[in-house]
């Protein structure tokens, strides 16, 4: 049974593969949230913009 060579030496703090990355990718569940999200601003934005129905009340 051979083992791997450490990356860093003990103590230290693992470097990520890139900088600037957290080495997760991005998997589905990642997806379904920025969906939701996009989905939620989309109707905020929507319903800012389209006008409001004309009232019933009006004598």
């Amino acid at each position: 049974m051979s083992k791997r060579p450490a990356a860093s030496a003990p103590g230290e703090p693992p470097l990520p593969a890139r900088p600037g990355q957290t080495g997760r990718p991005f998997d589905r569940y990642d997806a379904i949230g920025a969906a939701i999200v996009v989905f939620l601003i989309g109707l905020w934005v929507l319903h800012f913009l389209l006008p409001a129905p004309p009232p019933t009340n009006v004598p």
